[in-house]
């Protein structure tokens, strides 16, 4: 029966590993936002004017016609971006039981200015921005 106890061990560790994330989804979202919104300032000076709009889990920014979204997922592990220029999708992790829930991109740990950057890079020098960059 050593063997079920081990396996019960380990759900309850995934199990408060995804309450931890839950719980804070939220506030990372916000701590996302609050970096993008800093881009959004910064653009502005630059004269690119981008339009932040939505509510707080739910947010967008436009670009002329174009139209930025991002969202936290329904179960709050992921916070999803897209528009035309493509989708970047932030994971929510607990790394070890002593850190934070931390944001992911493809496997690497990523700070709010980092994770701003990956979403707005593509979405104002790709796709059909009048800023994009020719190759």
């Amino acid at each position: 029966m050593h063997w079920k106890n081990e396996k019960y061990d380990q759900f309850q560790k995934q199990e408060a590993e995804r309450m931890k994330v839950i719980q804070n989804a939220e506030s990372i979202y916000k701590g996302l936002w609050d970096a993008i919104q800093s881009n959004v300032r910064e653009a502005k000076t630059a004269s690119i004017f981008l339009k932040p709009n939505g509510a707080p889990l739910h947010h967008t920014i436009s670009l002329n016609t174009l139209e930025l979204k991002i969202d936290l997922s329904e179960d709050k592990h992921s916070i999803v971006t897209s528009s035309d220029s493509g989708k970047v999708q932030l994971h929510l992790i607990v790394r070890s039981e002593d850190e934070p829930v931390s944001l992911e991109h493809q496997g690497k740990s990523v700070t709010y200015t980092e994770a701003a950057r990956l979403v707005m890079e593509p979405f104002l020098f790709s796709g059909s921005s009048p800023y994009a960059l020719k190759a």
